[in-house]
């Protein structure tokens, strides 16, 4: 999130749920280049049991929470253009940081996060999609917290778009069974393996 961001959701005028909409699910979704709001996804991403501000939300709710993130200008209508590519919105701000992306280098840090220019890093990277877990999120954080090296953001989130490639590769490549283990052993050990083919051996010349 940037300083723009920030400050916006500071406004007094913005209700705490769209805050809490923005920030756990409109944002979240922009990071993994989903511009679409479906209804049912945010009435669950909103709702809460608390025993001291519970929030019970609403289809009718959740549309007068994006008027009022789009009235504060953290979100704004797609064109015609993007809504043919499945683009229900705009963040304008996040936009904002995109175009910024090529900034000073910096040390990895705690608050880290891919910004929603992550979606097409993770496509170049050979990635089906730029979803990740927050344990992958906090592995890669953690292993270069500390570290001197510096990068800037679009450099970090390829190395993180790297390390999930090999990650996906590492989980999808076959392993092998204690079985064809046991076979190969034994394949090795007789000296007989798949395919082999026994060498004819010349007899000497018949002599009368």
């Amino acid at each position: 999130m940037n300083n723009i961001e920030f400050t916006k959701l500071q406004d007094r005028f913005l209700s705490h749920e769209a805050r809490s909409l923005y920030l756990f699910f409109i944002r979240p979704r922009a990071e993994r280049g989903l511009y679409s709001a479906p209804l049912g996804e945010m009435i669950m991403a909103l709702q809460n049991n608390s025993p001291v501000c519970p929030f019970n939300a609403s289809p009718q709710i959740c549309l007068q929470l994006i008027q009022e993130l789009m009235h504060c200008g953290l979100m704004a209508p797609a064109s015609d253009t993007e809504r043919a590519h499945g683009k229900e919105y705009r963040l304008p701000l996040v936009e904002a940081e995109m175009t910024a992306l090529p900034a000073l280098p910096f040390a990895m840090h705690s608050a880290w996060r891919p910004s929603a220019a992550f979606a097409q890093t993770a496509l170049l990277a050979g990635l089906d999609s730029a979803d990740f877990s927050d344990q992958e999120l906090r592995a890669f954080v953690s292993y270069w917290q500390g570290r001197p090296e510096k990068r800037n953001q679009h450099a970090w989130e390829r190395a993180f778009a790297q390390r999930l490639s090999k990650n996906r590769e590492a989980r999808v490549r076959p392993q092998q069974t204690p079985a064809s283990q046991a076979v190969g052993t034994a394949a090795r050990v007789s000296g007989v393996a798949e395919g082999y083919v026994p060498r004819a051996i010349p007899l000497p010349p018949h002599k009368d």
